[in-house]
This record gives structure tokens, C-alpha cells and sequence, in this order.
């Protein structure tokens, strides 16, 4: 048994002297080696709602020199890039603005690689649609090429961008929002007669995705969040964030003939729900007439 603890023993010290020579040896490597050209982030997103009648986004994205010497440098370093293979974008989706990219001494050898992605033309399939299954966002790949000193080499990594251009969605905006809210017991009335308060307010409908909207309010309590999402059918889901202490459930109990829905003839949204409470159900109708 002292035999195999002892053999244990000199294989775990043999391993753990191996690994310090190896760190030792890549160490030296590294400080021998050149210094590289890289993108601070080799793999990341560029995002832009196709508007209508296009719009354009424009995205910085850092490019720096790392090495051993870097401190050692004097001359600037031109940086240019290719489009490397995988690419799928086209020449109509985005452009480089600033190419080449000279990188100084005096800004730490720290450079922004500007790229503006233009979604006229380039509007992807609506959401609930058959093209929208098979839909892949297209990709732009480059390759950094450095000159300027024989000490800085590019990195050979590929700098990934997926370009997300986002369906417009045609609800987002201002809209006038006439809310119902009856209350089982605070108006000593009954169904439908126990309206607890009647307000007209202006909330705003933030796009998501293409269907999909946020709202800054829940019924008529502001800084509460709720989501409005239009489905293919154009009946309306409603969700309250989970931070409202009360379960939101759809429609009005005493009228199952009254469904959220969109009406593409007035534009306007309607929405129908419920929750329990004390003593019973408060229910709420809501009307969303657009502003715009």
C-alpha cells in the first residue's frame, strides 16, 4: 500500500513540474512572441428596426494592439480589413466608414472600427409568417490586415458580425388609452354599473419585435410593466410583468363575447382583463386610440 502512495505521489509531482515548465515555456514564447491586431470583440450583433422608408445604424467597435512590446512601440500601425469567408451580407446591408484605421501611439494603440448597416430593402419576413421560419440574419466576417512595423502582426481571428435587422412593428407609438376599471365593492353598484374610475391617459407602446410592444403601465397605475403582443389572428395576448402581486388573466368573466383584439379598420386596440381580489374580480376595459 506505501508503494502505491508513493507512486501516486511521484506521478502527481512529475505532472505538476511538467506543468510548470510548460507555463514557464509558453510564458518566454509569449514574451518573444509579435504583438497582434485584434478586434476587442470577435463575435457580436448589430441591430436596426427597418423603419419605414429605411433607416440607418452606425455601431463603433474597438480594434487594439496586444503583445509583450506594446509599450515599446513608436510607429503608427494601418489596419485595413477583408470580408472573410462565411459572409452572407451584400454590399446593400452595411459599409465600412473608415477604413484604413490608423492606430497611434498616443491613443494606446486603441482604434474604432466604424460599420453602418442600412435596413431599406433589407426588412426581414414578418413574425407568424412562412419566410420568417426559415429566416437566417445575414453575417458580415472580417479579417484584419496590419502594416507598419514588422512587430505587430493581425491576429488571424474573424471578426463576426450578425446583422439583426428587426421587422418594423406597426403599433409601436403614442396612443390615447380610455380606461374602464369596476370594482366589486368600492362602488356599492353591481355588473356593469360598478365603474370604480374612468381615465383617459397617454401611454406609449414601445417595440420589442415586430408583434410585440412594452407599456410603462398596468390599467392605470403608471411605472407598472405590461406587454401588448398583436398575434397573426390579430387577437391581442396581454401579460403583466411579474412584479404586479395579482394574477392578470384574459377577459372580462362576465362577458366571454369580449376578446382582446386589433382592429386593422380604426387602428385601435382593445383589450379586455381581470383580476381576483377582495370580495371579487376587478375588471378593466381598455381602448388604445393611436396618436399617430
Amino acid at each position: 500500500m506505501k508503494k502505491i502512495k508513493y507512486l501516486l505521489f511521484l506521478i502527481l509531482s512529475m505532472s505538476l513540474l511538467t506543468s510548470c515548465f510548460d507555463d514557464e515555456t509558453g510564458l518566454e514564447l509569449n514574451a518573444e512572441g509579435p504583438n497582434i491586431v485584434t478586434f476587442d470583440r470577435i463575435v457580436d450583433n448589430l441591430t436596426g428596426v427597418a423603419e419605414l422608408g429605411g433607416a440607418e445604424y452606425t455601431f463603433l467597435k474597438k480594434i487594439r494592439v496586444v503583445g509583450p512590446t506594446v509599450s515599446e512601440l513608436t510607429n503608427d500601425i494601418i489596419v485595413d480589413a477583408e470580408i472573410a469567408t462565411g459572409t452572407t451580407a451584400d454590399g446593400t446591408m452595411y459599409r465600412i466608414n473608415n477604413l484604413p484605421l490608423t492606430l497611434t501611439a498616443e491613443n494606446n494603440y486603441l482604434g474604432l472600427l466604424s460599420i453602418t448597416i442600412t435596413t431599406l430593402g433589407n426588412e426581414p419576413p414578418a413574425e407568424g409568417t412562412p419566410e420568417a421560419d426559415t429566416y437566417e440574419a445575414p453575417v458580415l466576417n472580417l479579417k484584419l490586415v496590419a502594416t507598419g512595423d514588422a512587430n505587430v502582426i493581425a491576429s488571424g481571428k474573424i471578426g463576426q458580425y450578425t446583422l439583426n435587422f428587426t421587422p418594423r412593428n406597426p403599433w409601436a407609438g403614442d396612443y390615447d388609452a380610455h380606461v374602464i376599471y369596476r370594482h366589486p365593492t368600492a362602488t356599492g353598484g353591481t355588473y356593469p354599473d360598478n365603474i370604480y374610475s374612468e381615465e383617459d391617459i397617454v401611454k406609449t407602446l414601445t417595440g420589442i419585435t415586430a408583434r410585440k410592444c412594452e407599456v410603462g403601465w398596468f390599467a392605470i397605475w403608471e411605472g407598472e410593466i405590461s406587454w401588448i403582443t398583436v398575434n397573426s389572428d390579430n387577437t391581442i395576448t396581454y401579460l403583466v410583468d411579474s412584479t404586479w402581486p395579482y394574477d392578470v388573466k384574459a377577459g372580462d368573466p362576465n362577458r366571454p363575447d369580449l376578446i382582446s383584439h386589433y382592429d386593422p379598420a380604426d387602428g385601435k386596440l382593445y383589450l379586455y382583463y381581470h383580476y381576483a381580489g377582495t370580495g371579487g374580480n376587478r375588471i378593466f376595459w381598455e381602448v388604445f386610440t393611436p396618436k399617430f
